[in-house]
């Protein structure tokens, strides 16, 4: 497991949960319409399911979950993909950055943890937030749209990781201080 709470550390109530199955199971139930690879993928097809969960105070605001899955077929040490498969963020809480900061832990879950073995990383987003984040983040449109889907890919050279990482840690703590902000200033009355 790998550790995401430095970016998390300037902000005590927010954090990052790990293997948060509850969440996932909790926020999912609320979204029933919701499809996910995991729906359809037996544990022995993939090689890593990530289910990865920000909280605050105790509190379940969005969940994430990403599969790592091994390339036979690809001829090197860098034979793993990774999915980012669903993004729930709570209702309640949507429209804060949630969306963006799971995005981000679960991108970074996956190159600190199977680092320069990770050639590509790629989404189906259902939803057109999910496709504006990855986007802003250098991954490309796919040229084929399924239905209700827009693909999003990153492919990954050699070198590119730990420059990936950089750009999506500063990403997270900036998304992390407007979470942190938006949330005292709801619990400010006016």
């Amino acid at each position: 497991m790998c550790d995401l709470s430095h970016p998390f550390r300037a902000f005590p109530a927010l954090a990052v949960k790990h293997d948060d199955r509850t969440a996932l199971q909790s926020l999912r139930y609320r979204e029933p319409d919701l499809v996910g690879l995991i729906d359809g993928m037996a544990p022995d097809e993939y090689t890593e399911l990530a289910v990865l969960g920000i909280h605050h105070g105790g509190e379940n605001l969005g969940v994430g979950s990403a599969l790592v899955v091994t390339n036979s077929r690809r001829g090197s040490e860098s034979n793993l993909y990774g999915r980012v498969d669903l993004i729930i963020v709570d209702p309640a809480f949507r429209g804060m950055g949630l969306g963006r900061a799971v995005i981000l832990c679960l991108l970074l879950h996956m190159l600190k943890t199977h680092g320069s073995r990770l050639y590509s990383i790629s989404s189906l987003a259902a939803h057109g937030a999910v496709a504006k984040v990855l986007e802003d983040l250098g991954f490309q449109r796919g040229n084929r749209e399924a239905k209700n889907f827009v693909t999003e890919s990153l492919a990954l050279e050699a070198g590119d990781h730990d420059a990936v990482i950089d750009i999506c840690l500063g990403e997270l703590e900036s998304v992390l201080q407007l979470i942190n902000f938006r949330l005292r200033q709801r619990k400010t009355p006016s």
